[in-house]
């Protein structure tokens, strides 16, 4: 559903079932700090507007940890 002019939307952001935040305006965005075990997340962004209408946005990442390990 598309949003009209007087609408409050706000988006969440979740990595997998953890809220990553909200945000109010656009661009609409939230950080997302790479865990040090590989695994594959859902990243995921849940509009609402102030009707309580929500759209979802998924997109999965692979994690990977080949960085080498220093030690001094």
């Amino acid at each position: 559903e598309r949003l009209v002019e007087g609408d409050t939307p706000q988006v969440e952001f979740f990595a997998d079932t953890t809220s990553l935040g909200l945000d109010y305006a656009a661009p609409y965005q939230a950080g997302f700090r790479c865990p040090e075990t590989p695994a594959d997340y859902a990243l995921r962004a849940v509009l609402t507007d102030d009707a309580g209408t929500y759209t979802t946005a998924v997109s999965t990442i692979t994690v990977y940890t080949n960085r080498p390990r220093v030690t001094l």
